[in-house]
């Protein structure tokens, strides 16, 4: 845990850091979160094509190959690999991205209705993550890319392309922002109480 801590010092500064920590931990304990919504456009694709990177879009557990399955164990124990199950019999994909034939980034996508668009269905990005040894090598914007790319290639790709991100995750805003998604609104929400504004 110390090493992440370092690890996000090194990366987005001590202040901010400092401020996510604190507005995280704080809001947590309230039961308070607050995101920033993002959309991309048809306009807004760009090639996630880059030297030595690759993606693989993948939905279900049989498709983790075995170095993939153990770099998530390392990172998450098993009740990461758990969790991996759960989302996929809930019909969700995952975009995994390579720098160098090594994994390192993961995009969780998914179809649903959404409040912003009058409950109408966009493709939600929920979750996404870079291991740590692979960070600094844009691995997540990338692979977000090669998700949008793999969902406007399907039947039902024209819906809005949605991506979420903590206010205070500012290194993930970068990397959703370059990425090629554009803010739209912020979401407030307390316990069960959620309101755009």
């Amino acid at each position: 845990m110390f090493g992440k801590l370092i690890q996000r010092i090194r990366m987005t500064g001590l202040w901010p850091t400092i401020k996510y920590l604190i507005f995280t931990v704080l809001f947590e304990r309230l039961d308070i979160h607050v995101s920033v919504i993002f959309e991309q456009t048809l306009n807004h694709i760009e090639s996630h094509k880059k030297d030595g990177y690759h993606c693989d879009v993948i939905q279900s557990l049989d498709d983790l190959t075995t170095p993939v399955r153990d770099a998530l164990v390392e990172y998450g124990g098993h009740e990461m690999i758990a969790d991996f199950a759960k989302s996929f019999s809930q019909g969700q994909q995952v975009a995994l991205g390579f720098s160098d034939g090594r994994f390192g980034c993961v995009c969780w996508f998914q179809r649903q209705r959404h409040g912003l668009f009058d409950d109408q269905p966009v493709h939600l990005i929920w979750r996404s993550f870079t291991l740590p040894e692979m960070r600094g090598r844009k691995l997540f914007p990338l692979t977000m890319k090669c998700a949008c790319s793999y969902i406007r290639r399907n039947p039902d790709g024209d819906f809005p392309i949605v991506a979420e991100s903590s206010l205070f995750n500012t290194s993930s805003i970068r990397g959703i922002e370059s990425a090629g998604f554009g803010r739209i609104s912020k979401k407030i929400e307390i316990g069960r109480w959620g309101r755009f504004f």
